[in-house]
């Protein structure tokens, strides 16, 4: 499957994404916090 299909069958994909994000940040994980922008680029 591909990437992209599985984030179109998550309906919490963002969600779960976005609450890894404020964790990145909140622990100043910079090399987390690309990874999390390079997945956005990619499914929008």
């Amino acid at each position: 499957m591909r990437r992209i299909e599985y984030v179109l069958k998550d309906q919490h994909f963002f969600t779960k994404l976005m609450d890894d994000f404020k964790t990145a940040e909140g622990l100043r994980r910079n090399e987390a916090l690309a990874m999390i922008y390079r997945i956005l680029k990619v499914t929008s």
